[in-house]
């Protein structure tokens, strides 16, 4: 039985990858690559399968991460895959238990939602959304720990 040797894209290639008029990638193996954009910018992604449907993560922009750094981040994802974990959904609940900690309220974690949101929103969205949550919301929630809130 023969092994297949992947490619693995070396320092130089990166380098030399000049921007085009489209998006193009240089693979790596393993369904990991670069996209090169139109502007020159160099993005780590890999491609994985997943409960049936294609997803692709994003890695990270090229030399911030590393070759080493994005096939390990690479390996460390088809070992949640191998586990049957999503590992963008484990990125995302990873960075979402980040946001706060466990001492953290419903009302401090509301507030924080806001002004992350606040630049999308209407100044009278914001308001109706900012008196719903004193009226209705914070009476009930405003100081229960989220980490009692949260669902496992």
């Amino acid at each position: 039985m023969s092994k297949t040797v992947l490619h693995q894209l070396t320092l130089l290639e990166i380098v030399n990858a000049k921007a085009a008029t489209r998006p193009y990638t240089l693979v790596n193996g393993g369904r990991l690559y670069v996209l090169v954009k139109p502007d020159g910018t160099k993005l780590w992604r890999w491609n994985y399968d997943f409960a049936g449907k294609t997803k692709t993560m994003a890695l990270g922009r090229w030399p911030e991460v590393s070759e080493k750094e994005a096939r390990a981040a690479h390996a460390a994802g088809r070992q949640l895959l191998r586990l049957g974990v999503d590992p963008m959904e484990r990125r995302r609940q990873t960075k979402a238990q980040a946001r706060f900690n466990v001492n953290s309220t419903f009302e401090s974690v509301a507030k924080t939602w806001i002004r992350e949101q606040k630049a999308h929103w209407s100044v009278n969205y914001l308001d109706k959304i900012e008196r719903r949550l004193v009226k209705n919301v914070y009476p009930w929630l405003g100081s229960r720990p989220m980490s009692v809130l949260l669902c496992s």
